[in-house]
């Protein structure tokens, strides 16, 4: 048994290293552009200009609903959290 949990742990030690040594060798790789600044420049604002420049704020990462929610949903929404606290709904999972 103890044979058996000793290879296991040396496996996974060996592993992790494995691949932290790729990651090093992945971040020394160096990235070549084709564009000129310019030309990196000009399609961001034309991004910008259309409407398809993705949205790279914190608030896009969290998932923030946008602030046009209507005054009805949000009612429903707290009547649901106060029936949820008064119940003490438990996740059927846990």
């Amino acid at each position: 048994m103890k044979a058996i949990l000793l290879t296991l742990l040396a496996f996974t030690g060996t592993a992790a290293l494995a691949n932290e040594a790729a990651d090093e060798l992945a971040n020394r790789t160096p990235l070549v552009s084709t564009l000129s600044r310019q030309a990196v420049q000009q399609e961001y604002l034309d991004a910008r200009r259309d409407g398809t420049l993705p949205v790279t704020s914190e608030a896009a990462s969290l998932g923030v609903p946008s602030v046009s929610v209507n005054e009805a949903a949000r009612i429903e929404a707290r009547r649901q959290a106060r029936q949820a606290a008064r119940e003490r709904v438990v996740h059927e999972l846990i």
